[in-house]
């Protein structure tokens, strides 16, 4: 299932934009994981220059259990091998 949601908070003279979302996982069709980037990019678009931007939830990049070469976010809690949809090119 894919989620996207997104919340439009004003507090005093700013306002917020809260984006959570959740992707879809590894293992389904790459027209379903297309949709989702581009609904993605369809919610950032709409957002005015002008306002905060705050995107937060599970892209599911599985990267296994070893950090290699995302040390620096990456804590060490992942399970399994890395797998192809875990890799940044």
């Amino acid at each position: 299932m894919i989620t996207i949601m997104s919340i439009k908070l004003v507090v005093g003279l700013e306002i917020f934009n809260v984006v959570s979302i959740y992707a879809p996982q590894i293992g389904l069709d790459e027209d379903i994981k297309r949709l989702f980037w581009d609904d993605l990019d369809e919610v950032i678009q709409s957002i005015l220059q002008t306002e905060k931007l705050l995107i937060r939830g599970d892209f599911n990049g599985h990267i296994g259990r070893r950090g290699d070469g995302y040390e620096t976010i990456h804590g060490g809690f992942g399970y399994g091998e890395r797998n192809s949809g875990g890799c940044l090119f």
